[in-house]
């Protein structure tokens, strides 16, 4: 898959992470082939760079304030020794202009407050800056800024306009409730946050209740436990349970059966899961080895360009086989998972997976 990544890069003039080129960028610098990760990786991440002008989007799926997390993240992994501040200084004022203007009335991850204010908690992280210097400062109050915008866009909704907002991590529920699990552990606004926090939880829960099983249903479980106390919840374990075995007897999308066996193997200690992890890997590698990749992921006939991103995309499928394989999953980082404390995964064999289920 990375040779056809490799072929198809520079056709295409999407450069986010749920579209485009920040996506492969993360695949070649985390390959296993040597040459993809230490040479082509820095030329097709500068490519990158050279095409971001005027008319990009802001939003973090899409847009600006993916890319910036993109570089951060490559930078505290250690892949990239330029500070990002040099690289992306005019970017980010935009960005912080955007949230202290109020010019944001966007709720979802990929393309509102939480994906932005994401790329600031990317900031945060950057050793180089004393805690009260003026740039964390600016950063502290970015944050907040997102959260009371955010607080005040759902307070104002209707219960319709609360529903037409799916489940899904990039386009729903699920990724404002990654974004805030991420700002509740910095201990800012903590009433404000703890309210916010509770009610996005409760519009997840309800939804999960009310609506027919679906795998688009598993983004909000695996997000729900992201919160540790939710493994010492008996009756949300056995939903969870409950949900799995459910679910099991649906036919999966190809497109997200890789990264649906990569949460669900994160969900380990649920029954069930290590099980129907193993079998989405099985089904989307077999789909590979039988399907030619120019048929699973065309190039758009008009400009030449592949589906290549997060969503649906080329790396959608190749990077989270990637990490069943190697347990490295440091990577959903991008996604609001947070700072993964060990960045492995405990990848349990195929007779491990058939004793849990």
């Amino acid at each position: 898959m990375i040779n056809y990544l490799h072929l198809n890069f520079s056709f295409s003039d999407h450069l986010g992470l749920i579209d485009g080129k920040s996506s492969a960028a993360i695949y070649f610098f985390l390959g296993k082939n040597n040459y993809y990760s230490e040479e082509i990786s820095f030329s097709f991440l500068e490519e990158l760079l050279g095409q971001i002008n005027q008319n990009i989007s802001l939003d973090y799926g899409s847009g600006l304030a993916g890319i910036g997390s993109l570089i951060n993240y490559l930078h505290k992994k250690g892949f990239l020794e330029e500070s990002p501040i040099r690289l992306f200084s005019e970017p980010e004022d935009t960005l912080i202009k955007v949230l202290f203007g109020a010019r944001c009335r966007e709720i979802t991850f990929s393309q509102g407050l939480p994906g932005i204010g994401m790329y600031f908690l990317f900031r945060l992280k950057d050793k180089s800056f004393s805690e009260d210097s003026f740039q964390v400062m600016r950063y502290k109050e970015a944050i907040i800024a997102s959260i009371d915008q955010l607080d005040h866009l759902i307070k104002g909704m209707q219960i319709q306009e609360l529903n037409q907002y799916d489940l899904s991590i990039w386009n729903g529920w699920s990724g404002v409730y990654l974004y805030l699990l991420q700002v509740e552990q910095l201990g800012y606004i903590k009433e404000k946050i703890a309210e916010l926090t509770h009610k996005v939880r409760k519009i997840i829960t309800d939804k999960l209740a009310e609506e027919k099983v679906s795998w688009l249903q598993l983004e909000a479980w695996w997000t729900l436990f992201q919160e540790p106390s939710s493994w010492q919840n008996e009756k949300m374990v056995a939903r969870m349970e409950m949900y799995i075995e459910h679910v099991s007897k649906e036919q999966v999308d190809f497109y997200q059966s890789a990264i649906y066996a990569l949460f669900l193997n994160l969900l380990d200690k649920a029954t069930g899961a290590l099980a129907l992890s193993k079998q989405l890997e099985q089904y989307s590698r077999k789909t590979l080895e039988e399907i030619p990749l120019s048929r699973l992921f065309p190039a758009d006939p008009r400009t030449g360009a592949i589906p290549m991103g997060l969503e649906r995309g080329v790396v959608g499928t190749a990077l989270p086989l990637q990490s069943l394989e190697t347990g490295n999953c440091d990577w959903l980082e991008l996604l609001g998972m947070g700072e993964m404390k060990n960045g492995k995964l405990k990848i349990k064999n195929e007779k491990q997976a058939e004793d849990v289920s």
